[in-house]
């Protein structure tokens, strides 16, 4: 099967169920700050096509 991802999209991304309500998580933890961030960064390359986002089907 040949790939069809163009080549300008930097990474294919999954991101599990728990990963899309982080953001509204308590950020009393450095490691959960920095996981809500990190999220946030995924969701923009998302947003602005340099990711792709798979699902688990």
């Amino acid at each position: 099967m040949p790939n069809t991802i163009p080549p300008e999209i930097y990474a294919q991304i999954y991101l599990d169920n728990c990963t899309y309500n982080r953001p509204f998580d308590k950020k009393e933890q450095i490691t959960v700050q920095m996981e809500a961030e990190a999220k946030l960064h995924i969701q923009s390359g998302i947003v602005s096509g340099k990711f792709v986002l798979f699902d688990s089907r």
